[in-house]
């Protein structure tokens, strides 16, 4: 089931969400690309260690292609329930059905490398005879390179262990997290970290349950009875809840944002599990859970194969006017050799984490399509600057073309007759957004716009 979930996840999150995460790690992908490896350990992007942006980058540098990007997220995911499955089947079975797994399962970020982490870190089965619990150091180590609620979690199962085994264990973990200091303490002492949204409790629950639904909630109560059978792992829950309390109200963590929960995930369903009679109930619900998960993804499946087959879509149009290809020798860009360009423009979701959508139109360009990063020279080295369309040289059955995606109209849209001869923009499910086409003329100075359908246009640009 799990491997089920997760491939349709990674089929529906193919996504202009996942063209626009996979730049974050700009920075260590050029650090790579220098040679400039010893930097890359000191290098966070954003908040995060550098261990999943160097596993990423890994597949910018050996093949650029988008599908690498969701297998890799599944995968780990699949991996995480393998880990903990070992464990206690019935835990794996929990892990593989949870919504908030499932939902970020295929995400082109860190969250399935820190799942897969904790889940082997939890998993693990001490041996209070050896002087050094090596499992607990080296899925600590991983988590603690991934994010720093994994990082707090690597802490809590070492300074846990049997005294016999703490004191090394915690000691190599702590020199080898040792390199992430320099960068924890630039993010505690940036004033951007602590920016995002207050809690506003009636806005994150009606959130929370409405795509999670609430059979989740017989897992605290369960995981309470586990509680004197394993107490470590109720160590665990309850730091990581606590832990991830104390970041949204210090505002670290934005309260509509639910990955964090995935650090609680690996823990709870253990405790549950652990708990004889329990599995009486929790199969049911790990089944209810994986079937209702299933429906949705497969529904999301259908429209976007419907879609393909018998939809008239502008980026047809687009496609089908795409005539001069990209000639420059290099995916820098060069106006005289930069050809035509595609720019798909369509308007962003309720929130930055809603995990919902889909996109027919990005399925027009298929993930497993060449798609390396076009360099601009707008934007300098070792920047994710989102604001240009973070674009990709695609090569399609009629050529390579540039391709970029926008989830706003913005400003950097008049630039595009100074470095494409010509530019063709797909505006796409405008819907609600009625100003988003309006805005978008308005930046790139023309109203002629050809309506395909009514919420699809297609704009010429023209140097």
């Amino acid at each position: 089931m799990a491997v089920v979930l997760r491939i349709l996840r990674g089929i529906v999150r193919w996504h202009e969400d996942a063209w626009l995460y996979s730049v974050y790690p700009a920075e260590t992908l050029d650090l790579l690309r220098s040679g400039a490896v010893l930097q890359v350990p000191f290098t966070f992007t954003g908040l995060h260690p550098p261990a999943w942006p160097v596993l990423h980058s890994l597949t910018e540098l050996l093949d650029p292609r988008p599908l690498w990007w969701l297998v890799e997220s599944t995968l780990l995911s699949t991996i995480a329930v393998w880990l903990v499955a070992r464990r206690s089947p019935v835990a794996g079975l929990l892990l593989a059905t949870a919504p908030v797994a499932v939902h970020y399962s295929a995400e082109v970020n860190q969250y399935a490398l820190l799942t897969c982490a904790l889940a082997g870190l939890w998993a693990t089965r001490t041996d209070p005879t050896t002087p050094t619990s090596r499992g607990v150091v080296a899925w600590g180590l991983l988590a603690a390179w991934t994010h720093i609620l994994g990082a707090i979690a690597a802490t809590i199962a070492a300074i846990s262990l049997p005294p016999p085994q703490r004191k090394r264990t915690t000691t190599y973990l702590a020199l080898g997290m040792a390199p992430l200091a320099i960068g924890i303490l630039q993010a505690a002492g940036d004033t951007g970290t602590f920016t995002q949204p207050p809690f506003t409790a009636n806005l994150v629950l009606s959130d929370l349950f409405s795509r999670f639904g609430a059979l989740g909630l017989v897992l605290p109560p369960l995981a309470a009875f586990g509680a004197k059978r394993s107490p470590r792992l109720a160590l665990a829950t309850l730091t990581a809840t606590a832990t991830i309390a104390a970041f949204v109200a210090l505002r670290v963590a934005a309260p509509h944002q639910f990955p964090y929960l995935l650090t609680v995930l690996p823990p709870l369903v253990l405790l549950a599990a652990s708990v004889p009679w329990a599995a009486r109930i929790l199969v049911p619900v790990a089944l209810l859970q994986g079937t209702w998960q299933a429906a949705f993804d497969l529904q999301r499946l259908h429209h976007i194969h419907t879609d393909l087959h018998t939809a008239a879509r502008a980026i047809d149009t687009a496609f089908d006017q795409l005539h001069t290809p990209w000639t420059c020798p290099t995916t820098t860009l060069d106006p005289s050799c930069s050809g035509d360009a595609l720019v798909l423009l369509r308007p962003p979701g309720r929130n930055d984490d809603d995990k919902t959508r889909f996109s027919p139109v990005l399925w027009r360009i298929p993930p497993w399509w060449s798609a390396p990063r076009i360099v601009l020279p707008q934007v300098p080295l070792r920047s994710s600057d989102h604001r240009y369309g973070q674009p990709r040289l695609v090569t399609t059955p009629r050529g390579r073309f540039a391709v970029y995606v926008h989830d706003q109209p913005r400003p950097t849209l008049a630039d595009l007759p100074s470095l494409h001869a010509r530019a063709l923009l797909v505006v796409s499910d405008t819907g609600a957004h009625s100003d988003f086409l309006r805005q978008t003329e308005r930046h790139t100075g023309t109203t002629t716009t050809t309506t395909i359908n009514p919420l699809d246009h297609l704009i010429a640009v023209e140097r």
